[in-house]
C-alpha cells in the first residue's frame, strides 16, 4: 500500500514540476542531484562521508551553474578526489571512482534535461523518455514475478531473470510506440520516425542497464536501497537510476539527428 500511494504522489506532484519548466524545474532537478548524492554517499557508513558529500555538492552545483566549464570542472574533482585518496588511507580508489561516477551521471542527467527543455519538442521527449523507462521497469517486475525462471546476472541483483529484462523490453517498446504515434498524429507530425523507432528499441536496454549498475553499486555497499525518502520505493535514487541512463543517452543521439 506504502508503494502504491507513493507512486501515485509521485505521479501528481512530479510531471506538473517537469512541464512547467522554468525555476521550478530547476530547483527540482537541483534538490534531485543533492539528496541523490547525500544518498549515495551515506552507504558508505564511514566517519569521511561529510568532506566527500561537501566536494560532490560542490562539483554538482559548479556544473549546474556553468554547464560550459563541465569538463574542467570534472579534471578539478577528480583531481580532489585523488588528493582525499592519497591523505586518507580509508577513502579507497573504489570509493573515488564511485564517487566521481556518481557525480558525473547526475550533473549530466540534469544537464540533459535543461537542454531538452530549451527544445520545442520537450513535452514529447520527456513523456517519451519516462513512459520507455518506466514502462521497461514495471514490465520487468510483472514479466520476472509471473513467469521469471532463469537469473539475468544473480551476482548482480539476484531477483532479476531473463524473462523480466525481456518482458521489460517488450513493455518499454511498445510504450514507447504508443507515445510516438499518439504525439505524431494529435501534436507533432513533423516528428522523424526512424530516430524514435530506434529510440523505442534501444532505451529499454538502457535502462535495465542503469538499472543493474545501481544494483552493482548497492551490493558492493551491501544495501538494500540507498535511502528511505520515498516509503515502498526506497530513495531518490532508487526511482531514477534508470531514468539517468536514459536520458544522458537520449540527449547523445538526439543531438545528431
Amino acid at each position: 500500500m506504502k508503494r502504491l500511494i507513493s507512486g501515485i504522489l509521485i505521479f501528481l506532484i512530479v510531471p506538473p514540476i517537469l512541464f512547467a519548466k522554468g525555476i521550478y524545474l530547476s530547483v527540482f532537478l537541483l534538490l534531485c542531484s543533492l539528496i541523490g548524492a547525500y544518498e549515495f554517499i551515506s552507504v558508505r557508513n564511514s566517519k569521511l562521508n561529510i568532506p566527500l558529500y561537501i566536494i560532490l555538492t560542490i562539483y554538482n552545483l559548479l556544473v549546474f551553474f556553468l554547464p560550459e566549464r563541465q569538463y574542467g570542472l570534472t579534471l578539478l574533482f577528480i583531481i580532489v578526489l585523488f588528493l582525499l585518496s592519497m591523505f586518507f588511507e580509508e577513502i579507497t580508489f573504489v570509493d573515488i571512482s564511485s564517487v566521481l561516477t556518481i557525480g558525473v551521471l547526475l550533473s549530466s542527467a540534469i544537464q540533459t534535461v535543461l537542454r531538452l527543455s530549451n527544445d520545442n519538442y520537450y513535452l514529447f521527449n520527456i513523456i517519451f523518455i519516462i513512459t520507455t523507462t518506466y514502462l521497461c521497469d514495471i514490465g520487468a517486475f510483472i514479466v520476472g514475478k509471473s513467469i521469471g525462471k532463469n537469473k539475468l546476472i544473480p551476482r548482480v541483483s539476484p531477483n532479476k531473470t531473463i524473462e523480466g529484462a525481456v518482458g521489460g523490453w517488450l513493455f518499454g517498446f511498445l510504450g514507447g510506440i504508443l507515445v510516438f504515434c499518439s504525439g505524431k498524429l494529435l501534436v507533432y507530425n513533423d516528428i522523424y520516425f526512424g530516430f524514435y523507432i530506434f529510440m523505442a528499441a534501444t532505451l529499454p536496454i538502457v535502462s535495465q542497464i542503469g538499472d543493474l549498475s545501481f544494483s552493482l553499486i548497492k551490493r558492493n555497499y551491501n544495501v538494500k536501497d540507498f535511502g528511505s525518502l520515498i516509503p515502498g520505493h526506497g530513495g531518490i535514487l532508487d526511482r531514477i537510476d534508470s531514468i539517468i541512463f536514459t536520458l544522458i543517452y537520449f540527449i547523445s543521439i538526439y543531438t545528431f539527428k
